[in-house]
C-alpha cells in the first residue's frame, strides 16, 4: 500500500512538472518542457508494467478482508493511484480530489462529445482502443497503457462498483466516484464502451448508498452525476428508472460477497410511484446547480432528515413550470411524449 501510494504521489508531480498543458503549472519553464514529459512517460511507463499485477494484489487483498475491516484501508490508497494514472492520460480532465475544490474542472469539456455512448461511430478492432487513443493523444500513449489494458480496466471499474455498494465511508465511495469521472472524459470509443457497461451498477450503488454522502462532498457526485446524465444520457436515464422502481434492494443479494455488512434498502426505495416519478423527471431535465440541489435533498431524505412530501414540493411545481414553458415553445401541435429519448418510470 505504501509502494502505490508512493507511485500515485510520483505520477502526480510528475504531471505537475508538464508544462504547456491546462494542468500544469501557469509559471512553468519552457525549457523544462522536455525533462518534465521525459519524468511523466517514465513514471507512466513503470506503472503500466506493473498495472496488471498491483490491480491483482489489491483485488486479492479485498477478497481477504473479514467484516470487522474497513474497506477504506485496504481499497483508499489503490483508489488513489488509479485517480493519479488516469489524470496523468492526455485529453482526460479529472475533478480535484477534495470536495472544497470540486470546481477546478466541473463539466469542461463534455460539450465537444456527441451525447451517449457513441451511437453510429465506427467499431475498431482489437486494436480499435490503442490506435484511437494514439491518435487522439499524439501517440503518446503506449499500448500497455490503462485504457488499452482493456480487461485489467474493467477490472479497475468493477472494483469501484464493489467499493462504492460496500462502503459505508463517503470519502473512499468519493475516491472511486473520481476515478470514474476521470474515465468517462477520455473520449475514446472503447473507452466509453466499458464505462458505459459498468455504469449502470455505479449510479445504481450510488443511489444505493447515499444516505453515506454528506453534504460536503456532494461537490464531487452531483458533477459525476451532471458528466454521466449528459455524456451517457439513456443509460443514465435507464439505470435511474429501474433502481427507482426496483423493489428489491441488492444489498441483500450481491452486496459484499460473503461479508455481513449490507445496510438496509435505501429510503428513497420506500418513497411512493408519484414521488419517485418526480425524482425520474429531475434526473431527466435537471443540469447545472438543480442537479447539485437535487442530490442534495436527495442525501437528506435517504438519511432520513427530511420527509420526501415535505423535499419534493418545489420540485414538482418546477417540473410543472418547465413543462408549461417548454409546451408553449414547441406550440399545442406537438405530444407531450413525442421525444423520443424520454424514458418513461412504470
Amino acid at each position: 500500500a505504501c509502494g502505490v501510494v508512493v507511485l500515485g504521489d510520483l505520477l502526480r508531480i510528475a504531471r505537475e512538472a508538464c508544462p504547456g498543458d491546462e494542468r500544469g503549472p501557469a509559471h512553468a519553464d519552457d525549457a523544462r518542457a522536455p525533462q518534465g514529459r521525459q519524468l511523466l512517460q517514465a513514471v507512466k511507463m513503470w506503472a503500466s508494467q506493473r498495472l496488471r499485477q498491483i490491480t491483482s494484489l489489491f483485488v486479492d487483498l479485498g477478497r481477504l478482508l473479514t467484516p470487522q475491516q474497513n474497506i477504506f484501508d485496504i481499497y483508499a490508497p489503490f483508489l488513489d493511484f488509479l485517480l493519479a494514472y488516469a489524470a496523468a492520460a492526455p485529453g482526460v480532465q479529472a475533478l480535484t480530489g477534495s470536495a472544497s475544490k470540486g470546481g477546478a474542472l466541473g463539466c469542461v469539456g463534455i460539450r465537444e462529445f456527441r451525447r451517449g455512448t457513441g451511437g453510429d461511430r465506427e467499431e475498431k478492432g482489437d486494436g480499435g482502443a490503442c490506435s484511437e487513443l494514439e491518435t487522439r493523444t499524439g501517440g503518446v500513449l503506449g499500448p500497455s497503457d490503462m485504457f488499452c489494458q482493456v480487461d485489467v480496466f474493467e477490472i479497475t471499474l468493477q472494483l469501484c462498483v464493489e467499493t462504492v455498494r460496500q462502503s459505508q465511508d463517503a470519502d473512499v465511495a468519493r475516491q472511486a466516484i473520481l476515478y470514474c469521472h476521470a474515465c468517462s472524459t477520455c473520449g475514446a470509443l472503447q473507452v466509453d464502451r466499458v464505462v458505459a457497461k459498468r455504469l449502470p451498477e455505479i449510479v445504481a450503488a450510488t443511489l444505493e448508498n447515499l444516505h453515506c454522502w454528506g453534504l460536503e462532498n456532494l461537490s464531487v457526485l452531483w458533477k459525476a452525476f451532471a458528466l454521466w446524465s449528459e455524456r451517457y444520457d439513456q443509460v443514465f436515464l435507464a439505470t435511474t428508472s429501474q433502481w427507482l422502481t426496483n423493489t428489491n434492494a441488492p444489498s441483500t443479494i450481491e452486496a459484499t460477497r460473503g461479508r455481513a455488512n449490507a445496510s438496509a434498502p435505501s429510503r428513497l426505495r420506500e418513497m411512493d410511484l408519484a414521488q419517485k416519478e418526480i425524482v425520474f423527471c429531475c434526473f431527466r431535465s435537471f443540469r447545472g446547480a438543480r442537479m447539485r440541489q437535487l442530490l442534495q435533498d436527495l442525501c437528506l431524505i435517504a438519511s432520513g432528515s427530511i420527509v420526501p412530501s415535505d423535499a419534493l414540493v418545489a420540485y414538482e411545481y418546477a417540473l410543472q413550470s418547465d413543462q408549461c414553458k417548454q409546451t408553449g415553445r414547441v406550440g399545442p401541435g406537438m405530444a407531450q411524449g413525442a421525444n423520443p429519448s424520454v424514458i418513461e418510470i412504470s
